[in-house]
């Protein structure tokens, strides 16, 4: 195919000129070796041909064949080396690429309980999938290389991966980034409430600030202090509106210092303090069921 304009598409700023991002093919010949060491980013290994050996960080020298696929998640230094001559396709990406697919993958999860060693044997390469590489392949020999067009092709894979795998096979092939996401998120929800910081929780969850910061934008797309204070808000406001809960008991179950700092956090919350908030309510209701 000739491409119009190469000189402009090769120039625009969203051009993926390095390895590190997208769609990357590698040809390897027998005995040769590689290394990834981008240990921010998830992984899909599509073998095409050939035969490799890869070691991670959770398993060591398993082999993998042509017609296959592997996903390895972040925190993985992967380690191959080409048995023979080998061809296959690389493509990285930061989190779930479809919320879609997030949530079914990981409502699945939770349901069937899955547990036990994560056994890494991959996935055949199918019809479907084996399509979208040849497109990529086409576009790729054409150096049209936009990264818009690589995260299409990625939401396509993904899609493809939904159509034409069971449920199942999606949850077992995911586990490793799944155990992350869902494990950090159960945690989360299960003690949010036992500490009064989310340093504390970070202390908790027994890894630094940093990560903590990092893991909690990738689970709940939003930073951990402003969920706990929309978690805080909304349930002082449900107790405020809906029962007849004590404000001494609302101050000491949410770690208010004092009844000052309970009606300062009402009034930049709610734009009243809680007094007025239950009356609020309360007339609202009164002026409803009559």
């Amino acid at each position: 195919m000739k491409v119009l304009y190469l000189t402009e598409h090769l120039s625009c700023t969203n051009y993926l000129s390095n390895t590190n991002n997208g769609f990357n093919r590698y040809t390897l010949k027998a005995n040769e070796d590689f290394t990834i060491q981008q240990e921010d980013l998830h992984f899909l290994f599509f073998f095409k041909t050939g035969k490799i050996e890869i070691s991670c960080n959770e398993f060591e020298n398993k082999v993998y064949e042509g017609d296959s696929m592997l996903f390895l998640a972040k925190g993985n230094k992967i380690k191959g080396k080409i048995i023979t001559d080998s061809q296959f396709t690389l493509v990285c990406f930061e989190k779930h690429i479809n919320l879609c697919d997030k949530a079914m993958l990981e409502s699945l999860y939770i349901k069937q309980k899955i547990i036990g060693d994560r056994n890494y044997d991959g996935l055949p390469l199918r019809t479907g999938i084996k399509k979208v590489l040849e497109s990529v392949d086409y576009y790729l020999d054409n150096k049209l290389s936009c990264k818009h067009l690589h995260l299409l092709k990625l939401q396509e894979v993904f899609f493809i991966l939904r159509a034409e795998y069971k449920k199942k096979e999606l949850v077992y092939f995911f586990k490793p980034m799944l155990d992350q996401t869902v494990s950090f998120e159960d945690f989360v929800l299960a003690n949010y409430k036992r500490v009064k910081t989310v340093e504390e929780l970070a202390e908790l969850y027994n890894c630094s600030q940093r990560t903590f910061n990092r893991y909690f934008q990738e689970t709940f797309n939003d930073s951990p202090y402003n969920w706990m204070l929309k978690q805080k808000s909304e349930e002082v406001r449900e107790l405020l509106i809906r029962t007849k809960t004590p404000f001494k008991t609302i101050i000491e179950d949410y770690n208010f210092s004092s009844p000052s700092h309970f009606s300062t956090f009402c009034r930049a919350q709610f734009g009243l303090p809680p007094r007025d908030v239950r009356k609020r309510a309360q007339k609202i209701k009164s002026d409803s069921d009559n």
